[in-house]
């Protein structure tokens, strides 16, 4: 039976407490993971989206084990209740042994994403932890205001820090929703490029409630990201450090979900580098690009027919169709007719009848154009 060493009750409550803005799962059977680094016990867990590490009192045993929260807090309570408690590892399996008590839990297998080395990263601001906590406070406070579910999800769940020369801010804004722009700032230390980065609102939150149940009083805390193809913000106090994923902004922020339902509509996307997915629906190959303007949208294109010319015949069979629709737009660019929909991002739950009805529209057109005898290098819905 392997020891892990004797946990004080503040290491315990501090990997606990830093633990819940993740909240690692055990039905995909996540955990903590602890492992010893020169010479001193680490605490790891999070995803892509966030993630924690927690440095305790010394320690010598080998390998790493992911340790349920649910038996970590179990564990902060024993040991507040009793002297001492001391974690053991064996077939398995985790155990708890204090005074009078002892208790087991299977061990996790779920690697979580370990914090990424901040070295190289350009730009560093220092701030103290009671200006931190007033900065995410409001920089994450929700408007004076009652909000429905609609309401809520057509605000993107974003809070960006700006890094000045000789500030740090907080921006979160509410224009979708009529309600202003919170911006609040404090005195840093700021060294390297200045700029600014977008991190998820509501784990940011997280992190808020966490510092307001600790004592962070007048800690300086170190914020450490990279503005030049960097993917993270880390902010560190003490023995504890959090990172955060770069989120996109803007349309860019719909990428992963506007690919993540095209395959659960089981359709092969292929991606370009300038941001573009293509997918073939009925035969016809649709391509879809995010872009920003009032509100960001999702827009769909089609070339219905190529290596035509532009005669008065066809561009009023254009005109006259366009003129009877509100869902789908045609035009002509170069010797190429297209058909052209958008959708707002907001809206991509929504996307599977989008591009039914955008398809459908399309195949009309051509149909028209072939009536015509319109031809070209081939016309691609019939």
């Amino acid at each position: 039976m392997q020891s892990l060493g004797v946990i004080p009750e503040a290491e315990l409550e501090l990997v606990c407490a830093l633990s819940y803005v993740n909240w690692p799962g055990e039905q995909h059977d996540e955990g903590v993971m602890v492992h010893v680094h020169n010479g001193r016990r680490v605490w790891n867990t999070g995803d892509k989206n966030v993630a924690m590490q927690v440095t305790g009192d010394p320690a010598t045993f080998p390998g790493s084990y992911i340790i349920p929260l649910r038996f970590i807090r179990e564990c902060e309570v024993l040991a507040n209740l009793e002297a001492e408690v001391e974690l053991f590892v064996q077939d398995g399996v985790v155990i708890a042994k204090s005074e009078h008590s002892f208790t087991q839990m299977s061990l996790g297998t779920a690697k979580p994403t370990i914090i990424e080395d901040p070295t190289n990263f350009s730009t560093t601001a220092s701030v103290s932890g009671v200006g931190l906590k007033y900065l995410i406070d409001f920089g994450t406070l929700t408007p004076v205001q009652y909000l429905n579910e609609s309401e809520c999800n057509s605000v993107p769940n974003l809070s960006t820090f700006v890094f000045d020369s000789d500030f740090l801010g907080i921006r979160s804004e509410y224009r979708e929703v009529g309600c202003k722009t919170a911006f609040p700032h404090w005195e840093a230390e700021v060294s390297g490029p200045t700029g600014e980065v977008a991190v998820d609102r509501l784990i940011l939150r997280r992190l808020f409630n966490f510092m307001a149940e600790s004592k962070v009083g007048a800690l300086p805390a170190r914020l450490t990201t990279d503005f030049g193809g960097g993917n993270f913000l880390q902010i560190s106090m003490e023995n504890w450090t959090i990172q955060f994923a770069h989120v996109p902004t803007g349309a860019a922020r719909y990428y992963s979900e506007l690919t993540s339902r095209l395959n659960d509509l089981g359709l092969n996307i292929e991606e370009s580098e300038d941001g573009k997915v293509c997918v073939e629906i009925s035969e016809c190959n649709v391509v879809m690009q995010l872009l920003d303007g009032r509100v960001p949208v999702m827009r769909c294109v089609i070339e219905l027919i190529s290596g035509v010319d532009s005669t008065p015949d066809l561009l009023q069979e254009i005109q006259q169709q366009n003129e009877g629709r509100i869902f789908t737009k045609y035009f002509m660019s170069g010797n190429s007719v297209f058909a052209c929909s958008d959708l707002r991002c907001s809206d991509l739950h929504h996307l599977e009848d989008h591009l039914r009805g955008f398809v459908n529209d399309s195949e009309l057109l051509g149909s028209y154009l072939a009536a015509l005898g319109v031809t070209g290098d081939g016309l691609s819905l019939r």
